[in-house]
């Protein structure tokens, strides 16, 4: 009830965007899709712990992004939404690669798929996923200083999806 309420407070105090200010996020948006980007693109930062990802997945209406008491998420996490006309039903893939390892989910309509690919990309268990570790530091320490700047993709497909 808290998330839906400060999400309602942000959204009550943005200003209208005018036409020329549409016009050129439409252009912005026009360059980074030649750039090899699909779909709207939203940007979250905060310090650790503050419910970023708990927000986003409020915001999306689906569980995607890993959530935890503590250190959650671990890396970047890139989530595009795609217009594909004709589909009724939101379907997701994911994709993410590092030190030699891939870990896909194909096209599917369950999001839970997609959540446990980014739980995984975010499990300390992996070390080999984490290059920003500290040297000389045990185990425990690993785990509360464990992030990497290589990111999980997700797109979620629907026709709704309008940019």
């Amino acid at each position: 009830r808290r998330v839906a309420t400060f999400a309602f407070d942000i959204m009550e105090g943005l200003r209208q965007v005018s036409q020329p200010d549409l016009h050129k996020l439409f252009q912005k948006n026009a360059l980074l899709d030649v750039l090899g980007n699909e779909g709207q693109q939203i940007v979250v930062v905060g310090d650790t712990s503050t419910g970023k990802s708990t927000v986003i997945n409020f915001l999306l209406g689906f569980p995607i992004n890993f959530e935890a008491q503590g250190i959650g998420t671990r890396r970047p996490c890139v989530l595009t939404q795609v217009q594909k006309p004709g589909q009724k039903k939101v379907q997701f893939e994911g994709r993410f690669c590092k030190a030699g390892e891939t870990l896909e989910v194909p096209l599917t309509e369950d999001p839970s798929d997609v959540a446990r690919l980014v739980a995984n990309a975010n499990d300390h268990h992996h070390m080999h996923f984490f290059e920003c570790l500290p040297m000389n530091c045990s185990v425990d320490e690993a785990y509360q200083q464990a992030f990497d700047h290589e990111p999980v993709y997700v797109k979620m497909f629907h026709e709704d999806f309008k940019y």
